[in-house]
Protein backbone atom coordinates (compact mmCIF):
# COMPACT_ATOMS: atom_id res chain seq x y z
CA UNK A 1 0.00 0.00 0.00
CA UNK A 2 1.06 3.56 -0.62
CA UNK A 3 2.47 5.36 2.39
CA UNK A 4 -0.33 6.36 4.75
CA UNK A 5 0.23 10.10 4.84
CA UNK A 6 -2.69 12.42 5.57
CA UNK A 7 -2.80 16.11 4.80
CA UNK A 8 -5.44 18.83 4.89
CA UNK A 9 -6.75 19.98 1.51
CA UNK A 10 -9.59 22.26 2.61
CA UNK A 11 -10.64 23.58 5.99
CA UNK A 12 -8.86 23.33 9.32
CA UNK A 13 -8.88 20.90 12.23
CA UNK A 14 -11.85 21.55 14.49
CA UNK A 15 -13.89 23.21 11.74
CA UNK A 16 -16.22 21.41 9.34
CA UNK A 17 -16.46 20.42 6.62
CA UNK A 18 -12.85 19.29 6.53
CA UNK A 19 -11.33 17.62 3.46
CA UNK A 20 -8.28 15.39 3.89
CA UNK A 21 -5.99 13.86 1.26
CA UNK A 22 -4.86 10.27 1.71
CA UNK A 23 -2.55 7.97 -0.22
CA UNK A 24 -0.65 10.80 -1.94
CA UNK A 25 -3.86 12.56 -3.03
CA UNK A 26 -5.30 9.47 -4.72
CA UNK A 27 -8.13 9.45 -2.20
CA UNK A 28 -9.82 12.33 -0.41
CA UNK A 29 -12.25 12.20 2.50
CA UNK A 30 -14.55 15.04 3.50
CA UNK A 31 -15.72 15.01 7.11
CA UNK A 32 -18.90 16.75 8.25
CA UNK A 33 -20.21 17.42 11.72
CA UNK A 34 -24.01 17.63 11.66
CA UNK A 35 -27.16 16.29 13.28
CA UNK A 36 -29.76 13.79 12.09
CA UNK A 37 -33.29 13.50 13.39
CA UNK A 38 -33.76 10.64 15.82
CA UNK A 39 -36.74 9.72 17.96
CA UNK A 40 -37.75 13.10 19.30
CA UNK A 41 -34.25 14.53 19.26
CA UNK A 42 -31.36 15.40 17.00
CA UNK A 43 -28.42 12.99 16.92
CA UNK A 44 -24.94 14.54 16.52
CA UNK A 45 -22.87 12.71 13.90
CA UNK A 46 -19.67 12.75 11.95
CA UNK A 47 -20.09 11.73 8.31
CA UNK A 48 -17.10 10.73 6.20
CA UNK A 49 -17.45 10.81 2.39
CA UNK A 50 -14.81 9.51 -0.01
CA UNK A 51 -13.77 10.78 -3.42
CA UNK A 52 -11.35 8.85 -5.59
CA UNK A 53 -12.79 5.32 -5.45
CA UNK A 54 -14.48 5.87 -8.81
CA UNK A 55 -11.10 5.82 -10.55
CA UNK A 56 -10.88 2.16 -9.50
CA UNK A 57 -14.46 1.45 -10.66
CA UNK A 58 -15.55 1.31 -7.04
CA UNK A 59 -18.54 3.27 -5.77
CA UNK A 60 -17.73 5.99 -3.25
CA UNK A 61 -18.34 5.31 0.45
CA UNK A 62 -20.28 7.15 3.13
CA UNK A 63 -19.68 6.33 6.79
CA UNK A 64 -21.79 8.07 9.44
CA UNK A 65 -20.84 7.76 13.09
CA UNK A 66 -23.02 8.77 16.03
CA UNK A 67 -21.10 10.76 18.63
CA UNK A 68 -20.92 9.44 22.17
CA UNK A 69 -21.77 11.82 25.00
CA UNK A 70 -18.06 11.92 25.90
CA UNK A 71 -16.90 12.83 22.39
CA UNK A 72 -15.51 16.24 21.54
CA UNK A 73 -17.14 17.18 18.24
CA UNK A 74 -13.91 18.83 17.06
CA UNK A 75 -11.84 15.67 17.62
CA UNK A 76 -13.25 13.32 14.98
CA UNK A 77 -12.27 9.67 14.93
CA UNK A 78 -9.53 8.78 12.43
CA UNK A 79 -10.42 5.07 12.28
CA UNK A 80 -12.76 5.52 9.27
CA UNK A 81 -9.79 7.00 7.37
CA UNK A 82 -7.88 3.76 7.92
CA UNK A 83 -10.93 1.84 6.76
CA UNK A 84 -11.12 3.82 3.52
CA UNK A 85 -7.45 3.21 2.78
CA UNK A 86 -8.06 -0.50 3.29
CA UNK A 87 -11.06 -0.43 0.93
CA UNK A 88 -9.05 1.55 -1.62
CA UNK A 89 -6.33 -1.09 -1.53
CA UNK A 90 -8.95 -3.82 -2.00
CA UNK A 91 -10.47 -2.03 -4.99
CA UNK A 92 -7.02 -1.64 -6.55
CA UNK A 93 -6.78 -5.45 -6.35
CA UNK A 94 -10.20 -5.87 -8.03
CA UNK A 95 -11.87 -6.65 -4.69
CA UNK A 96 -14.76 -4.25 -5.15
CA UNK A 97 -17.98 -4.21 -3.14
CA UNK A 98 -21.53 -3.20 -3.90
CA UNK A 99 -24.98 -3.18 -2.32
CA UNK A 100 -25.51 -6.37 -0.33
CA UNK A 101 -21.81 -7.23 0.02
CA UNK A 102 -19.89 -7.59 3.27
CA UNK A 103 -16.28 -7.16 4.35
CA UNK A 104 -14.64 -9.14 7.15
CA UNK A 105 -12.22 -7.12 9.23
CA UNK A 106 -9.18 -8.22 11.21
CA UNK A 107 -9.47 -9.53 14.77
CA UNK A 108 -9.03 -5.97 16.01
CA UNK A 109 -12.06 -4.93 13.97
CA UNK A 110 -13.43 -1.41 13.82
CA UNK A 111 -14.87 0.14 16.98
CA UNK A 112 -15.18 -3.44 18.28
CA UNK A 113 -17.21 -4.64 15.29
CA UNK A 114 -16.12 -7.56 13.11
CA UNK A 115 -17.26 -6.48 9.68
CA UNK A 116 -19.08 -4.13 7.38
CA UNK A 117 -22.14 -4.38 5.18
CA UNK A 118 -23.02 -2.06 2.31
CA UNK A 119 -26.34 -0.60 1.26
CA UNK A 120 -27.43 2.37 -0.82
CA UNK A 121 -26.81 5.90 0.46
CA UNK A 122 -28.95 6.35 3.56
CA UNK A 123 -28.53 10.07 4.16
CA UNK A 124 -30.55 12.72 2.36
CA UNK A 125 -29.27 16.00 3.72
CA UNK A 126 -28.70 19.37 2.10
CA UNK A 127 -25.81 19.86 4.53
CA UNK A 128 -23.73 17.16 2.85
CA UNK A 129 -22.26 16.92 -0.62
CA UNK A 130 -23.05 13.30 -1.49
CA UNK A 131 -21.85 11.44 -4.60
CA UNK A 132 -24.56 10.51 -7.10
CA UNK A 133 -23.97 6.82 -6.49
CA UNK A 134 -22.50 5.79 -3.17
CA UNK A 135 -22.52 3.03 -0.58
CA UNK A 136 -23.40 3.48 3.07
CA UNK A 137 -21.21 1.44 5.42
CA UNK A 138 -22.96 -0.51 8.19
CA UNK A 139 -20.98 -1.86 11.15
CA UNK A 140 -21.69 -5.55 11.86
CA UNK A 141 -20.99 -7.68 14.92
CA UNK A 142 -19.49 -11.14 14.55
CA UNK A 143 -22.91 -12.83 14.70
CA UNK A 144 -24.48 -10.34 12.29
CA UNK A 145 -21.60 -10.78 9.83
CA UNK A 146 -22.03 -14.56 9.91
CA UNK A 147 -25.75 -14.30 9.15
CA UNK A 148 -25.15 -11.73 6.40
CA UNK A 149 -22.58 -13.98 4.72
CA UNK A 150 -24.82 -17.04 5.03
CA UNK A 151 -28.34 -15.73 4.56
CA UNK A 152 -27.80 -12.31 3.01
CA UNK A 153 -27.30 -8.77 4.30
CA UNK A 154 -30.91 -7.77 3.61
CA UNK A 155 -32.10 -9.86 6.55
CA UNK A 156 -29.79 -7.95 8.88
CA UNK A 157 -30.84 -4.56 7.52
CA UNK A 158 -34.54 -5.46 7.70
CA UNK A 159 -34.31 -6.47 11.36
CA UNK A 160 -32.14 -3.50 12.32
CA UNK A 161 -34.56 -1.06 10.74
CA UNK A 162 -37.65 -2.69 12.22
CA UNK A 163 -36.26 -2.69 15.76
CA UNK A 164 -35.45 1.03 15.50
CA UNK A 165 -38.64 1.91 13.59
CA UNK A 166 -36.69 3.26 10.62
CA UNK A 167 -36.65 2.11 6.99
CA UNK A 168 -34.43 0.71 5.78
CA UNK A 169 -32.36 1.29 8.94
CA UNK A 170 -30.83 4.06 11.04
CA UNK A 171 -28.49 6.18 8.89
CA UNK A 172 -25.79 6.30 11.56
CA UNK A 173 -23.51 3.72 13.17
CA UNK A 174 -23.73 3.49 16.94
CA UNK A 175 -20.50 2.24 18.50
CA UNK A 176 -22.32 1.42 21.73
CA UNK A 177 -25.14 -0.71 20.34
CA UNK A 178 -25.48 -4.37 21.24
CA UNK A 179 -25.61 -7.18 18.71
CA UNK A 180 -28.94 -8.25 17.29
CA UNK A 181 -29.76 -11.88 18.11
CA UNK A 182 -29.89 -13.90 14.89
CA UNK A 183 -29.07 -17.41 16.10
CA UNK A 184 -32.62 -18.67 15.56
CA UNK A 185 -32.69 -17.09 12.12
CA UNK A 186 -29.44 -18.84 11.22
CA UNK A 187 -30.55 -22.22 12.57
CA UNK A 188 -34.19 -22.23 11.53
CA UNK A 189 -34.30 -20.54 8.14
CA UNK A 190 -35.25 -22.52 5.04
CA UNK A 191 -32.53 -20.60 3.20
CA UNK A 192 -29.77 -22.20 5.29
CA UNK A 193 -30.69 -25.60 3.82
CA UNK A 194 -30.49 -24.52 0.18
CA UNK A 195 -27.82 -23.71 -2.37
CA UNK A 196 -27.55 -19.94 -2.86
CA UNK A 197 -26.53 -18.27 -6.09
CA UNK A 198 -23.80 -15.65 -5.42
CA UNK A 199 -25.48 -12.88 -7.41
CA UNK A 200 -25.33 -9.10 -7.12
CA UNK A 201 -27.81 -6.52 -8.33
CA UNK A 202 -31.04 -8.43 -7.92
CA UNK A 203 -34.22 -7.53 -6.03
CA UNK A 204 -37.51 -9.25 -5.33
CA UNK A 205 -40.59 -7.21 -4.48
CA UNK A 206 -44.18 -7.64 -3.47
CA UNK A 207 -46.00 -5.24 -5.81
CA UNK A 208 -49.46 -3.95 -4.87
CA UNK A 209 -49.92 -6.89 -2.52
CA UNK A 210 -50.56 -9.51 -5.21
CA UNK A 211 -47.52 -9.89 -7.50
CA UNK A 212 -43.96 -11.04 -6.83
CA UNK A 213 -41.49 -9.30 -9.15
CA UNK A 214 -37.88 -10.40 -9.63
CA UNK A 215 -35.65 -7.68 -11.10
CA UNK A 216 -32.28 -8.91 -12.33
CA UNK A 217 -29.29 -7.04 -13.66
CA UNK A 218 -28.57 -7.90 -17.28
CA UNK A 219 -25.06 -8.76 -16.06
CA UNK A 220 -26.55 -11.79 -14.29
CA UNK A 221 -27.97 -13.43 -17.40
CA UNK A 222 -25.01 -15.78 -17.87
CA UNK A 223 -25.10 -17.03 -14.27
CA UNK A 224 -28.87 -17.46 -14.38
CA UNK A 225 -28.61 -19.31 -17.70
CA UNK A 226 -26.12 -21.72 -16.16
CA UNK A 227 -28.64 -22.39 -13.42
CA UNK A 228 -31.68 -23.04 -15.62
CA UNK A 229 -29.59 -25.28 -17.90
CA UNK A 230 -28.49 -27.34 -14.88
CA UNK A 231 -24.82 -26.40 -15.15
CA UNK A 232 -22.30 -25.80 -12.39
CA UNK A 233 -22.15 -29.38 -11.16
CA UNK A 234 -25.80 -29.73 -10.20
CA UNK A 235 -27.51 -33.02 -10.99
CA UNK A 236 -30.83 -31.65 -12.23
CA UNK A 237 -32.96 -28.53 -12.50
CA UNK A 238 -35.35 -29.97 -9.91
CA UNK A 239 -33.15 -28.73 -7.07
CA UNK A 240 -34.44 -25.47 -5.54
CA UNK A 241 -32.01 -22.58 -5.42
CA UNK A 242 -32.07 -19.36 -3.43
CA UNK A 243 -31.32 -15.90 -4.78
CA UNK A 244 -30.17 -13.58 -1.99
CA UNK A 245 -31.64 -10.22 -2.97
CA UNK A 246 -31.09 -6.61 -1.97
CA UNK A 247 -33.21 -3.79 -0.62
CA UNK A 248 -33.14 -1.02 -3.24
CA UNK A 249 -33.61 2.71 -3.10
CA UNK A 250 -37.00 2.42 -4.83
CA UNK A 251 -38.51 0.15 -2.17
CA UNK A 252 -41.04 1.60 0.26
CA UNK A 253 -40.67 -1.12 2.85
CA UNK A 254 -39.40 -4.63 3.52
CA UNK A 255 -40.51 -7.90 5.07
CA UNK A 256 -39.18 -8.75 8.54
CA UNK A 257 -39.23 -12.30 9.92
CA UNK A 258 -39.52 -13.11 13.63
CA UNK A 259 -38.70 -16.83 13.97
CA UNK A 260 -39.31 -16.81 17.73
CA UNK A 261 -42.88 -15.63 17.10
CA UNK A 262 -43.26 -17.44 13.76
CA UNK A 263 -44.57 -14.20 12.32
CA UNK A 264 -43.89 -11.71 9.54
CA UNK A 265 -43.96 -7.93 9.87
CA UNK A 266 -43.48 -5.07 7.42
CA UNK A 267 -41.18 -2.12 7.99
CA UNK A 268 -42.15 0.83 5.79
CA UNK A 269 -41.36 4.44 5.10
CA UNK A 270 -43.51 6.74 7.25
CA UNK A 271 -45.01 8.41 4.16
CA UNK A 272 -44.88 5.43 1.81
CA UNK A 273 -47.90 3.72 0.27
CA UNK A 274 -46.47 0.29 1.00
CA UNK A 275 -46.97 -0.77 -2.61
CA UNK A 276 -43.35 -1.89 -3.15
CA UNK A 277 -42.16 -4.22 -0.40
CA UNK A 278 -38.71 -5.81 -0.59
CA UNK A 279 -37.99 -9.42 0.22
CA UNK A 280 -34.60 -10.69 1.42
CA UNK A 281 -34.53 -13.69 -0.90
CA UNK A 282 -36.34 -15.65 -3.60
CA UNK A 283 -36.37 -19.43 -3.76
CA UNK A 284 -36.86 -20.84 -7.25
CA UNK A 285 -38.37 -24.32 -7.06
CA UNK A 286 -38.90 -26.23 -10.34
CA UNK A 287 -40.68 -29.58 -10.79
CA UNK A 288 -43.68 -28.75 -8.61
CA UNK A 289 -47.34 -29.62 -9.09
CA UNK A 290 -48.46 -26.00 -9.21
CA UNK A 291 -47.28 -22.59 -10.39
CA UNK A 292 -47.49 -20.00 -7.64
CA UNK A 293 -45.55 -17.36 -5.75
CA UNK A 294 -45.94 -17.18 -1.98
CA UNK A 295 -44.33 -15.59 1.04
CA UNK A 296 -41.80 -17.50 3.09
CA UNK A 297 -40.16 -15.97 6.16
CA UNK A 298 -38.94 -12.55 4.97
CA UNK A 299 -38.71 -13.60 1.34
CA UNK A 300 -40.61 -15.45 -1.34
CA UNK A 301 -40.97 -18.93 -2.80
CA UNK A 302 -41.72 -19.35 -6.51
CA UNK A 303 -42.90 -22.80 -7.53
CA UNK A 304 -42.92 -23.87 -11.18
CA UNK A 305 -44.75 -26.81 -12.72
CA UNK A 306 -43.90 -28.58 -15.97
CA UNK A 307 -45.74 -25.94 -18.00
CA UNK A 308 -44.34 -22.76 -16.38
CA UNK A 309 -40.71 -23.77 -15.91
CA UNK A 310 -39.90 -23.82 -19.68
CA UNK A 311 -41.42 -20.32 -19.95
CA UNK A 312 -39.17 -19.00 -17.20
CA UNK A 313 -36.16 -20.90 -18.56
CA UNK A 314 -36.58 -19.43 -22.03
CA UNK A 315 -37.00 -15.90 -20.61
CA UNK A 316 -33.71 -16.26 -18.72
CA UNK A 317 -31.78 -17.66 -21.69
CA UNK A 318 -33.12 -15.01 -24.07
CA UNK A 319 -33.02 -12.14 -21.56
CA UNK A 320 -36.75 -11.49 -21.89
CA UNK A 321 -39.28 -10.00 -19.50
CA UNK A 322 -42.05 -12.43 -18.66
CA UNK A 323 -45.28 -12.63 -16.64
CA UNK A 324 -46.28 -16.01 -15.21
CA UNK A 325 -49.80 -16.38 -13.84
CA UNK A 326 -50.45 -18.49 -10.75
CA UNK A 327 -52.30 -21.75 -11.37
CA UNK A 328 -53.97 -22.01 -7.97
CA UNK A 329 -55.18 -18.54 -7.12
CA UNK A 330 -51.88 -17.59 -5.48
CA UNK A 331 -49.67 -14.66 -6.42
CA UNK A 332 -48.48 -14.10 -9.98
CA UNK A 333 -44.77 -13.87 -10.79
CA UNK A 334 -42.93 -11.41 -13.04
CA UNK A 335 -39.32 -11.35 -14.26
CA UNK A 336 -37.80 -8.06 -15.35
CA UNK A 337 -34.28 -7.18 -16.52
CA UNK A 338 -32.50 -3.91 -15.78
CA UNK A 339 -28.96 -2.56 -16.21
CA UNK A 340 -28.54 -2.26 -12.41
CA UNK A 341 -31.35 -3.85 -10.46
CA UNK A 342 -30.56 -2.71 -6.91
CA UNK A 343 -30.02 0.99 -7.59
CA UNK A 344 -31.81 3.83 -9.33
CA UNK A 345 -35.52 3.82 -10.12
CA UNK A 346 -37.36 0.91 -11.70
CA UNK A 347 -40.66 1.39 -13.54
CA UNK A 348 -43.26 -1.01 -12.15
CA UNK A 349 -46.21 0.52 -14.01
CA UNK A 350 -46.37 -2.28 -16.59
CA UNK A 351 -47.03 -4.84 -13.89
CA UNK A 352 -49.89 -3.21 -12.07
CA UNK A 353 -48.46 -0.29 -10.13
CA UNK A 354 -50.01 2.83 -11.67
CA UNK A 355 -48.00 5.94 -10.79
CA UNK A 356 -51.11 8.15 -11.06
CA UNK A 357 -53.23 5.92 -8.85
CA UNK A 358 -50.36 5.47 -6.42
CA UNK A 359 -50.41 9.16 -5.54
CA UNK A 360 -54.19 9.29 -5.04
CA UNK A 361 -55.41 9.40 -1.46
CA UNK A 362 -58.34 7.12 -2.31
CA UNK A 363 -56.10 4.43 -3.76
CA UNK A 364 -53.23 4.52 -1.30
CA UNK A 365 -52.84 1.27 0.58
CA UNK A 366 -52.33 1.80 4.28
CA UNK A 367 -49.71 -0.27 6.05
CA UNK A 368 -52.48 -2.03 8.00
CA UNK A 369 -54.42 -2.81 4.82
CA UNK A 370 -51.36 -4.09 3.01
CA UNK A 371 -50.28 -6.22 5.96
CA UNK A 372 -53.76 -7.76 6.05
CA UNK A 373 -53.53 -8.65 2.36
CA UNK A 374 -50.02 -10.01 2.81
CA UNK A 375 -50.98 -12.21 5.73
CA UNK A 376 -54.00 -13.56 3.83
CA UNK A 377 -51.66 -14.54 1.02
CA UNK A 378 -49.23 -16.08 3.47
CA UNK A 379 -51.95 -18.25 5.05
CA UNK A 380 -52.93 -19.89 1.77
Amino acid sequence: MTKNTIKILRGSVGHFPLTLALLQNKLTVTIYYHTLLGTGRHIPCWTYITQGMKALKQKEFVFTLKLKTTDDEKKFSTLPLQLFMFLYQNASQNKRVDIGDTTSLSKKGLFGFSGLGYTFGLINSSELSLPVSCLSCVLLTKEELLVAQTLGLSRIIARMGYEKNRFPLLPWNDRQRSSFAFQRVLMGSAVSKLKSLPLKNCTVSLVAGDKVVLVLSTLLQRAMTDYVEAKGGRKSISEPVCLLTQIAVYHQGCLVWHPDKDSIAINTLPDGTGELIAGSFLILAPDKEKTSASMLEDGFLMEFNDASWPVFKNAVIEGLDVNIAASDGGMDFCLRWQAVASAGIFNFTDIGLDENQKSSDDDKASEVGLLSRVMNIFKR
